[in-house]
């Protein structure tokens, strides 16, 4: 059995930055992770005031040379990396001038802040990513930590969500979302935050024991084959190792383990931290009778088309937000459910102002839909998306194993680039209607103490 990967992003880390509460867990949680026989890397911003020399930095061509676009905008990524002193563990650091270069952390020498602050979060988030990508390394679980980091769960779980380098992985934002799992999952015990004596508790015997109970019959196994292959080969490949596994009779289903959307309204506030700094998320949730073949597609062309309005309401005409994200997604087992996230950070004193916009703009949107500039600016979007993607392996083996689980028709697969069209105003509207449930929404809030 491997070693479990773990990926650390933090906006901090001692002895790199000033020390700070998020600098002193970054620094002890992954020597603590590595110890425990984990596999640990750790990813940081390479802020103007960490000293190069002091700390050893230096670049590694072989990762550097990428671009990330950040508002239509390509700005180079260069990456650097040191050795944590006393500890066999490298520490890498995502750098661009016109982001970090001779700049602190998130306010100038006279404490004004950065007024590009969002855009060198979405270029750190999106860096991330594409370093991890570049690693060519998956982790089993990505921890974030600060308020910089907060955008990797939501690419994790949107733009890179089909991609196979992180179809598995398990993704824990602290501290705030540590709260948000637990309340969410309806307080449910295998929704519990994890703590130190919790990680005291695990057993690798028992780890590896469960593994060998879980692959101990292949009877039930489904090998999906996307590629260029010569089908003769295959076939003997095949014969010669599938076959081979061990299988018996029995059969398996998932187990519905209890966790579930709560019901009703929810408003609960953290504080947490010393940073003049508030994080803001809405969730709207409920439970469906049916799932159409269109849902899950309409419902991520809402939010994507709705997050086009809110960026333009929030930063452009309101300001004073730190990015802004929506994201829905359906649930089809154990239970039929769905859920609408919205996400953003500002100045503590601008919370109540945002939130009431965002409450308007979703108002409007069950009034007279989504506008049709902003519909069309989305399916372009993803058609240039799938022209890309069907070139891929990887989408097609996503979508052969989703039909065949689910039992549906793979012919459909070829439809999609009609289907991406068949959203218009008036399909927004009723889908606006149906998913934001009034009756099912919960605000959480993160302030500074």
């Amino acid at each position: 059995m491997g070693k479990i990967k773990v990926l650390i992003v933090t906006q901090e880390m001692e002895p790199y930055t000033l020390s700070s509460e998020i600098a002193k867990l970054s620094r002890k949680l992954p020597q603590y992770i590595q110890e425990k026989g984990m596999e640990v890397r750790v990813l940081m911003p390479k802020f103007g005031c960490i000293n190069e020399r002091r700390h050893r930095l230096h670049e590694v061509v072989r990762l550097s040379g990428m671009n990330i676009i950040v508002d239509d905008d390509d700005f180079p990524l260069i990456i650097k990396v040191a050795s944590l002193p006393d500890i066999r563990m490298q520490v890498y650091f995502l750098d661009n001038d016109d982001f970090f270069k001779g700049r602190e952390i998130f306010h100038d020498a006279n404490g004004a802040e950065y007024e590009d602050n969002s855009d060198r979060m979405i270029f750190f988030c999106k860096g991330v990513i594409e370093t991890v990508r570049k690693f060519g390394w998956s982790p089993d679980i990505v921890h974030c930590h600060g308020w910089m980091t907060s955008l990797v769960p939501f690419y994790l779980k949107t733009a890179y969500k089909n991609d196979p380098l992180f179809s598995k992985v398990k993704v824990i934002y602290s501290v705030f979302s540590d709260t948000l799992a637990y309340v969410m999952g309806n307080y449910n015990p295998r929704r519990k935050p994890l703590t130190v004596e919790m990680l005291d508790q695990l057993n690798l015997d028992r780890s590896f024991s469960i593994f060998k109970e879980r692959f101990s019959n292949a009877g039930q196994f489904v090998f999906t084959f996307v590629g260029n292959v010569n089908l003769d080969s295959l076939k003997q490949l095949t014969e010669m190792y599938i076959a081979s596994l061990p299988a018996s009779g029995a059969s398996e289903m998932y187990k519905d383990y209890g966790a579930a959307y709560p019901t009703g309204n929810i408003s609960k506030t953290l504080k947490k931290g010393k940073e003049a700094k508030a994080s803001v998320q809405l969730f709207y949730t409920g439970t469906l009778a049916s799932i159409g073949d269109l849902d899950e597609l309409q419902l991520d062309q809402l939010t994507k088309a709705m997050g086009i309005k809110l960026r333009e309401t929030l930063r452009e005409d309101a300001g004073g937000v730190y990015g802004v994200g929506i994201s829905g997604g359906i649930n089809k087992e154990p239970k039929k459910s769905y859920s609408i996230t919205i996400r953003f950070g500002c100045a503590p004193e601008n919370v109540e102002k945002l939130i009431a916009l965002v409450e308007e703009e979703i108002k409007q949107t069950k009034l007279n839909g989504v506008a049709q500039i902003n519909i069309d600016k989305v399916k372009a979007e993803q058609t240039r998306s799938l022209e890309n993607d069907v070139k891929e392996n990887s989408y097609w083996r996503y979508r052969l194993e989703q039909a065949i689980f689910r039992g549906s028709d793979p012919t459909k697969i070829l439809q999609a680039p009609a289907r991406i069209n068949l959203i218009d105003v008036a399909t927004t509207k009723a889908l606006a209607n149906k998913y934001f449930n009034e009756a099912n929404k919960a605000k959480f809030v993160l302030l500074p103490e």
